[in-house]
């Protein structure tokens, strides 16, 4: 979330057990979420919509190449950042898209107005713009961020180890089942001596331990 907030806090209002948060809401202090940069949020503004409410796979593609393979490409949701957006992995232009539904006020800091809505890939015989995505309020979903991973071409061991530093540095609220499978089935290889070279084995220990209740460490 941005530096300008969606309503001037009223420290007036304030008292011994609530705050004025940044969202322009008064809230019990238990109840009131600090986020680094941003100031206190009340819990339904800084994650309006639980994990479960954003679609899992929001496109998907197949590419035939010279060499005659076919290669199928997604954009999946990855998860929900400290501020309750969708983080989404493209893995057709390698790069993580961080989504917001255009129309709901908690996210008012993050649209400028100008953002188009996100749409599937279009057919390839044409006829068609692509499907507009729905957002978790009916609405429509649009991107606020981009961030390319290393390399052209997608490699789990780079999407491992970027989401287990930034989930939390950045402290995300949720990570969705898809993202915490490979973060499961990626230390599991490098345990087995599949994998070689400098690899973060205390981090996503730590956030599989941190986001999934399922996670043994077995």
């Amino acid at each position: 979330m941005s530096g300008n907030t969606a309503a001037t806090t009223d420290a007036s209002t304030e008292t011994e057990s609530t705050v004025a948060t940044e969202c322009g809401h008064t809230t019990a202090k238990d109840d009131a979420i600090s986020v680094p940069g941003v100031g206190y949020l009340c819990r339904t503004c800084h994650t309006p919509f639980p994990i479960s409410q954003w679609e899992s796979v929001i496109d998907k593609r197949s590419q035939r190449l010279r060499t005659g393979e076919t290669v199928h490409k997604r954009t999946w949701l990855v998860g929900l950042d400290a501020c309750g957006r969708g983080v989404y992995h493209d893995t057709g232009e390698n790069v993580l898209r961080t989504l917001v539904p255009k129309y709901h006020r908690a996210f008012e800091p993050d649209v400028d107005g100008d953002e188009r809505p996100v749409r599937t890939t279009p057919p390839r015989h044409g006829g068609s713009r692509g499907r507009i995505v729905e957002s978790p309020d009916n609405g429509v979903l649009v991107e606020v961020a981009r961030d390319p991973l290393d390399g052209h071409h997608y490699r789990r061991r780079d999407l491992v180890e970027l989401v287990a530093d930034r989930a939390l540095e950045e402290d995300w609220t949720a990570l969705s089942a898809a993202m915490v499978d490979g973060l499961q089935a990626d230390l599991t290889s490098y345990r087995r001596g599949g994998r070689h070279g400098a690899y973060p084995e205390t981090a996503v220990e730590t956030v599989l331990n941190e986001y999934s209740e399922e996670y043994t460490g077995e």
